[in-house]
């Protein structure tokens, strides 16, 4: 149902909420977009920031809005210069923690979601990091439907009834290009890449340089992966079938991660029905434990490995 010009947001948006929605490639650009124009009919209200992809808030929208984040990346660093961003100094995994005991309310949500399945079961598409743990403690649900994104696995799966608010997006998803690896990052990637062994489990970061070590991994065999943020590189290693997660200690045959983020190979991933890593999508649990060294230590590999 797209959203007319006459939809009042502030039906569901009071004095005082915190709003939270998803980062990068998760963001609800038509829903922000509204909050933005409506944004002097709440009264004010805070929104709890990841990093940011669309540039769509700026300073100036500070008159109405508080913007709270765990960092500085992407777009939300733009806020910073005139004081607009507040950061919440903890460790991202931390988040779900601080959501679950109140320490960071959450009174709204508005999400980025992909088309329902064949038993209208609605997924939260790129992200779920912090996000599964907020659908939990928010007051009100509201979402965008965009075609583009892709029906990832892991739950938590939505119906119809969970919504407050569920319109059709009217944007497109970003068209960000894949990094581009330069002759250091192709080095340091080769340096890195010699360290990693058939059947390692990877988490990786966000930018360059993980996309320079996972073009140095195409040789391997049975790679595992538990980590905070899918990438280009990741999603190719998948597709060439290096990725398998068969030796994994934790969720053997899953690849588990909070939120895919790239170009335009991470906005299609998971690949097609009937590919050979359809279930590769992400897979996420409300008590994460992909910070867990455990998980990708070599004792542990090798243990699984005899």
């Amino acid at each position: 149902m797209p959203m007319s010009p006459e939809t009042d947001l502030s039906a569901f948006i009071s004095a005082g909420d915190t709003i939270v929605w998803g980062q990068s490639h998760a963001e609800p650009r038509t829903l922000i977009r509204h909050l933005i124009a409506q944004r002097h009919r709440f009264g004010r209200v805070r929104v709890f920031l990841g990093m940011g992809l669309s540039g769509q808030l700026r300073p100036e929208h500070a008159d109405a809005i508080d913007f709270l984040a765990y960092g500085g990346g992407g777009t939300t660093r733009k806020l910073a210069p005139s004081g607009a961003l507040d950061i919440l100094p903890v460790h991202y995994s931390r988040l779900p923690h601080l959501i679950r005991s109140g320490a960071l309310r959450i009174d709204v949500m508005m999400l980025q979601v992909a088309p329902p399945d064949a038993d209208g079961r609605y997924s939260l598409g790129m992200a779920r990091e912090y996000l599964t743990e907020s659908l939990r403690h928010a007051r009100a649900v509201l979402a965008e439907v965009h075609p583009g994104v892709p029906w990832t696995h892991g739950g938590p799966y939505l119906s119809e009834d969970d919504f407050d608010l569920l319109i059709d997006s009217q944007d497109d998803l970003p068209a960000e290009a894949e990094a581009t690896i330069d002759p250091i990052a192709e080095a340091i990637g080769r340096n890195a890449a010699s360290l990693i062994e058939d059947g390692a489990t990877l988490q990786t970061g966000i930018g360059t340089i993980p996309d320079a070590v996972m073009a140095q991994l195409t040789d391997r065999r049975d790679l595992g992966v538990h980590t905070g943020s899918i990438g280009d590189g990741m999603v190719r290693l998948h597709r060439a079938g290096v990725v398998t997660n068969a030796r994994k200690p934790v969720d053997a045959g899953l690849s588990v991660g909070g939120v895919l983020m790239g170009g335009r190979s991470a906005c299609l991933c998971p690949p097609q029905s009937g590919s050979r890593t359809s279930r590769h999508g992400i897979y996420a649990r409300p008590d994460d434990p992909r910070a867990d060294p455990g998980i990708s230590s070599p004792s542990t590999r090798r243990s699984r490995s005899t």
